[in-house]
């Protein structure tokens, strides 16, 4: 199945793949990636018997656009991920994810332990550095100068630090 959900305000991509009664796999994308970043993964793990589910976060591939992100904590992301399992009726599910993906299967996981069956992660960045958000705000200043082109894909990753610095915000 491919369809677009609306989920939390906004249209999400999704895939899934295998039997609608196998044991859920969710695949979550890196930061600039989307659905077609697992497509070696999604056909091999539903002829495995799981039912696989794959989407284009917020702000990615077939997904509604998205003018800001809410790094490094991902809430809307956690809170899609979330409405997602609830909309397809998964109680419980394995998470896969890299890099940003994974950091978003880890938060989930720390939040909603009784979701999570099974957890897999690859090259997640497990840790914040000031250093990163430092450069970030730059990058920023320089679009907001028109000295970076607004269109480039790291300008949607730009977020007053502030706004990135404990996830209770």
């Amino acid at each position: 199945m491919h369809a677009l959900k609306l989920i939390n305000g906004h249209h999400i991509y999704v895939e899934t793949h295998g039997p609608a009664i196998g044991p859920p796999v969710v695949l979550l994308h890196h930061g600039l990636g989307a659905v077609r970043s697992w497509k070696g993964q999604m056909l091999v793990l539903a002829k495995a018997g799981l039912r696989v589910v794959a989407y284009d976060r917020w702000g990615h591939g077939k997904s509604d656009p998205r003018l800001t992100y809410a790094m490094p904590f991902f809430k809307e992301d956690l809170a899609d991920l979330e409405c997602l399992l609830n909309e397809l009726g998964i109680p419980e599910a394995t998470l896969i994810g890299h890099s940003d993906g994974g950091k978003i299967a880890m938060y989930f996981a720390a939040a909603s332990p009784q979701r999570v069956t099974c957890l897999v992660i690859v090259a997640a960045h497990i840790y914040i550095e000031t250093k990163s958000l430092s450069e970030k705000c730059h990058v920023k200043e320089d679009v907001s100068k028109g000295q970076l082109d607004k269109g480039h894909p790291v300008t949607g990753f730009l977020a007053p630090p502030s706004a990135n610095t404990t996830p209770a915000d």
